[in-house]
């Protein structure tokens, strides 16, 4: 006899719950290149704002040091992002995804040594750059999304801002 097997409840809510929300301010007007960048900008919203729940239970179960001001900042530009996209200002909440990803990364270079060679975290933001490209936009929106990241990259390693060294709670 074969059994079916049948996912509990939770798993089918979280699931709706999920798509809605990367779905937030997708419409049927839009092109496929504008659709897919906005699910895009949703998604990265939605996985920054899990990590930094995650991230925020280190405060709590490990006593480890983190970075108040950095993931209030964080936290707040990707509930803006998610606002943005549900009141169709897709254009301003890209840029708000961008920028505020790129002050985030310097932010947090600002906190480490560079031994620890956080300049890093911008190789993925040019992945995620490349995913938001839209080829019927104007390619200088792309440029200044590379400007801005690669203005970031340089700023995080060659400026040293000792005010924003050692900014966490413990």
């Amino acid at each position: 006899m074969l059994t079916v097997y049948k996912k509990p409840l939770f798993y089918i809510q979280t699931g709706m719950i999920l798509k809605k929300l990367i779905e937030l301010g997708v419409k049927d007007e839009l092109d496929f290149y504008q659709k897919r960048e906005v699910r895009v900008v949703n998604l990265f919203a939605l996985i920054i704002i899990s990590g930094l729940i995650i991230g925020g239970t280190s405060v709590f179960f490990l006593g480890g040091a983190y970075p108040v001001a950095t993931v209030s900042f964080t936290t707040f530009s990707s509930l803006l992002i998610l606002l943005f996209n549900s009141q169709r200002l897709y254009n301003l909440a890209t840029y708000a995804f961008v920028i505020s990803i790129n002050v985030t990364i310097f932010l947090i270079n600002q906190n480490y040594d560079v031994s620890v060679a956080c300049y890093l975290y911008y190789f993925p933001v040019i992945f995620c750059i490349a995913l938001i490209h839209n080829p019927h936009k104007p390619d200088y929106r792309t440029i200044i999304f590379f400007t801005i990241t690669l203005f970031s990259f340089f700023a995080a390693r060659f400026l040293n801002i000792e005010s924003l060294k050692n900014t966490t709670v413990s």
